[in-house]
């Protein structure tokens, strides 16, 4: 999204085709017990300039963190990862993503600069000043519903019926609804399966929650493929606000089966960061 509100003297690293290459945010949402983590790690730059700028410390990576509820704002220059404290934000945090010139930059200029630049430069750089935006990679804004404090039950909802009927999903509200089967007098499988201390919480993950939430991405791709207002759908049911904001990518997945393991992945990825079907494979292995 390119500030459009706003214009350089100089061309910056955004959405427009002043420069040739991207700022790519690709940022992953997650939490811990008492704080939100912004985790940066897969930023991209597809442009050497900009990249060669930053390894020789002339521009660094900001990102601008605040909240209106709350009035928090800070910002975090170079950080793979932010941790916010929950008691700082509230109803939502809005992130900007900027490159910003860490020192003066004498003789800014590249050939990947739009050739009307380079037709006026002949040559010569522009002078920047320490403290100046040189690229913009957009703005995010992450809804605090309760995904942040108690994992998917902040936007999933199990309702059990008789055991003659499938597990199906109802999408029309803030939640996703999770029909499941029970048989009268035996064990919830949602609460055997499902409670943190079970041995086989992501074989749960990958039988009930994947399949949940890949209807749920295949019902906003397929609005957006009919092109209705996806905007208005997606403020009108939280469920759609969470996942979108939590994985914006999803819109680059073939199917929304494929986002729906992005997003467990990323939610709840180890340090090999693996599939829920390889954890799940995993988990049963050591049952056996």
């Amino acid at each position: 999204m390119s500030k459009s509100n706003i214009s350089y003297p100089y061309p910056i690293l955004d959405t427009s085709d002043d420069i040739n290459g991207e700022f790519i945010i690709n940022t992953n949402i997650s939490s811990d017990r008492d704080s939100l983590i912004i985790n940066n790690e897969n930023i991209e730059i597809n442009n050497d300039y900009f990249n060669e700028l930053i390894q020789n410390n002339f521009v660094k990576i900001v990102v601008k963190a605040y909240c209106s509820s709350t009035m928090f704002s800070k910002t975090y220059e170079n950080e793979k990862n932010i941790h916010i404290d929950f008691n700082h934000i509230a109803t939502s945090l809005n992130l900007e993503f900027f490159l910003i010139a860490n020192k003066d930059i004498e003789n800014y200029f590249n050939t990947t600069f739009n050739s009307d630049y380079l037709d006026i430069l002949n040559g010569t750089g522009f002078f920047v000043k320490k403290g100046s935006i040189v690229g913009y990679g957009g703005e995010m804004k992450v809804p605090l519903t309760n995904i942040f404090t108690q994992g998917l039950k902040g936007i999933i909802q199990f309702e059990a019926r008789s055991e003659d009927l499938p597990i199906s999903f109802d999408l029309d509200g803030n939640k996703i609804v999770i029909y499941y089967p029970k048989k009268e007098n035996e064990i919830d499988l949602i609460s055997y399966l499902g409670s943190k201390a079970s041995r086989h919480l992501n074989t749960f993950y990958s039988l009930v929650i994947l399949p949940a939430l890949s209807a749920a991405y295949d019902e906003i791709l397929k609005k957006i493929n009919d092109n209705e207002n996806i905007e208005e759908f997606i403020d009108n049911h939280t469920w759609a606000l969470v996942i979108t904001e939590l994985f914006p990518e999803f819109l680059n997945c073939e199917t929304g089966y494929i986002a729906a393991q992005i997003l467990l992945q990323n939610l709840n990825g180890d340090a090999l960061n693996k599939v829920p079907i390889l954890k799940s494979f995993e988990e049963l292995k050591e049952t056996v």
